[in-house]
């Protein structure tokens, strides 16, 4: 498995990886089961024993939204699939500050990490993915998104991934291509944007509406598109 977790194991299947919290849930009374999606480009679930106790092994917390250095030791199986790994420690190299300053902001960072856990499968993944997820979520944590419209970091977010993953940009048909009209092309220029310059591409479609059934018509098009289905999607579409 190149370029993967796999291939920076030790004779003991130890290994260390930078990386992002897709999503954590308690197990028992002071346990974690995270999943995790490493700049080794690998895509794997690790249990954090007594991770809600221990400060010294887990310094600044489990928080997702950051960038840790996570030290982890593998299952002893040569192919690991579902199989979890086990968190020995953790370290965060780099906050991302700006969704701490409202629960909206939250809520889109938080959005933006379970979409990923969703549409990712468990398992190495293509050397792209982590620069790209990282690159974004930084961005759109940054002052000058605070005021950029949920919608449309959220439907962007989205979008880019579908382009990426093979599925192809969103609004190339049905309602988000109608409500876009002449903001198609800037649309469309966003996808291949630096990071660095997509709040100023994006910024003028803050001006165009989506309502809950241009998002019902938009995920039943990443239906057709992918076969996905994604719970964070459909929570957000129907509240």
């Amino acid at each position: 498995m190149q370029n993967s977790a796999a291939s920076h194991l030790n004779s003991e299947n130890y290994f260390t990886a930078q990386g992002i919290i897709l999503f954590r849930q308690v197990y028992q009374e002071n346990d974690y089961i995270l999943d995790i999606l490493s700049a080794t480009n690998y895509r794997f679930s690790a249990l954090a024993k007594n991770a809600r106790k221990s400060v010294k092994r887990f310094s600044g917390g489990l928080e997702p939204l950051q960038i840790l250095s996570f030290s982890v030791k593998a299952p002893r199986e040569n192919s690991y699939g579902d199989r979890l790994f086990f968190l020995e420690g953790a370290q965060v190299v780099e906050f991302f500050d700006g969704y701490k300053k409202s629960w909206t902001l939250l809520s889109d960072g938080l959005f933006l990490t379970e979409f990923l856990r969703e549409a990712l499968p468990k398992g190495e993944q293509e050397a792209w993915v982590y620069e790209h997820a990282v690159n974004l979520l930084k961005r759109f944590s940054t002052p000058e998104f605070s005021d950029i419209a949920s919608t449309w970091k959220r439907v962007f977010f989205w979008s880019s991934l579908s382009a990426k993953l093979g599925y192809g940009l969103l609004g190339e048909r049905g309602r988000l291509k109608h409500a876009l009209g002449d903001h198609e092309e800037l649309w469309i220029g966003a996808h291949s944007a630096a990071p660095e310059d997509l709040e100023v591409i994006l910024r003028p479609l803050t001006s165009k509406k989506l309502d809950k059934n241009d998002l019902k018509d938009l995920y039943s098009d990443w239906i057709e598109r992918s076969h996905l289905r994604c719970k964070a999607v459909e929570t957000w579409i129907n509240t």
